[in-house]
């Protein structure tokens, strides 16, 4: 068992264990440590904005569930991909542990249309990571964020890798943006308003 144990201030103990595989551990890959570790400081972070007394559990329990979110089998949607979009990476409210990158995609299936992250999708660990969509463009920052303007498609169901949420009919929108709604923080956002050409998508469901 590989057990990564940090001792914060207030004796709060934060674990993070990783179970066996077979009759020896599992080794962590160089990306996995470096994730493991963007975990740690985010949690400490939030932990500190947030107050100890009230919502240690929000960033703990958060923290925990996004963990085990990224070892889950890649959610795909079948369908036809009408529309296409990258998240940006340089935005001025992105900082060391708000960001991500990423593809995401907007499917047409026959139980109607969905919003599709693709395979290469990655955020930085968080506890309360949302999905929203919305006609505002260019949300690159919390003041940007207007949540009148959004509509929510749920809680972000995996922070690395495939998922998908489906879109309320007659839903119509411009931008994807991952939110960290417990603590108001802006991860990342994509605007469908500069779409590739379909043949060009890197990835087709």
């Amino acid at each position: 068992m590989i057990v990564v144990h940090v001792t914060l201030d207030s004796n709060v103990v934060f674990h993070i264990a990783m179970l066996q595989y077979g009759n020896s551990p599992r080794m962590l890959s160089n990306h996995m440590k470096k994730t493991f570790l963007v975990i740690i400081l985010s949690f400490i972070t939030c932990s500190a904005q947030a107050g100890w007394l009230d919502d240690i559990k929000t960033a703990v329990g958060g923290h925990l569930s996004d963990i085990k979110s990224r070892f889950m089998d890649d959610q795909v949607i079948e369908g036809n991909v009408i529309a296409s979009a990258i998240f940006r990476e340089d935005d001025r409210g992105q900082d060391m542990l708000h960001h991500g990158s990423g593809s995401v995609t907007l499917v047409q299936t026959s139980e109607g249309r969905y919003v599709q992250l693709a395979p290469d999708f990655f955020s930085t660990p968080g506890p309360d990571y949302h999905v929203y969509v919305s006609n505002d463009t260019n949300i690159d920052h919390e003041d940007r964020f207007i949540k009148a303007h959004q509509q929510e498609l749920g809680k972000l169901i995996k922070g690395s890798g495939a998922s998908y949420y489906k879109l309320p009919e007659n839903t119509e929108f411009k931008s994807v943006t991952i939110w960290c709604k417990a603590f108001n923080e802006f991860i990342m956002s994509a605007d469908f308003e500069t779409l590739k050409p379909l043949e060009q998508a890197k990835y087709h469901f």
